[in-house]
């Protein structure tokens, strides 16, 4: 399992990354023909919130998710005894499975709705196709949901859950040095 979704969070994060420097550069050529030139950009909010900010955020939860980089508040679970934290843990994980695959249902069916009513919306210069994106947002969440089954079965055998980080997480003490 890790052999498949090391690579694809790999490509997801480059996804992402370009996802969001190209909503970055049209925003910002949006508003400078605005300002600068009173010739708005046609088609601006469509393009970047149904494309640019589904594959940032969609793929972004997906590349956290196998990064084990999900922002988590331990104060008071590092008080307590190794075998009650790794009880802890294990909930956590199951109830962010939990969560993935009840948000991933919901959006694949209303994708399929999407998909079979041939979703578009009007960008005022025509007609933009956005029931494709919608798949993008299943995927993620998909991708992220196997990331936690993968964790969780290496919690369940002892294993360190932290290598799937490869060096990108970084422990408590190492963060306040």
């Amino acid at each position: 399992m890790r052999s498949v979704l090391s690579p694809l969070a790999r490509v997801a994060a480059f996804i992402a990354a370009v996802a969001t420097v190209l909503m970055m550069v049209h925003v910002t050529v949006a508003v400078f023909m605005r300002v600068g030139f009173n010739e708005p950009l046609l088609g601006t909010i469509e393009v970047v919130s149904y494309f640019y900010m589904v594959a940032a955020v969609f793929l972004g939860i997906f590349t956290a998710a196998w990064q084990n980089a999900h922002i988590r508040v331990d104060v008071l679970a590092n008080l307590l005894p190794a075998r009650v934290r790794r009880v802890t843990d294990l909930l956590a994980e199951m109830i962010t499975l939990a969560f993935f695959l009840c948000f991933g249902w919901g959006l694949w069916r209303t994708a399929l709705t999407k998909t079979r009513q041939g979703e578009e919306v009007d960008a005022i210069f025509a007609h933009l196709t956005v029931w494709p994106a919608r798949w993008l947002a299943v995927a993620g969440l998909v991708l992220a949901a196997a990331a936690v089954v993968w964790r969780l079965g290496r919690m369940l055998v002892g294993a360190d859950t932290h290598e799937a980080a490869e060096g990108l997480v970084i422990d408590d003490e190492e963060a306040t040095r």
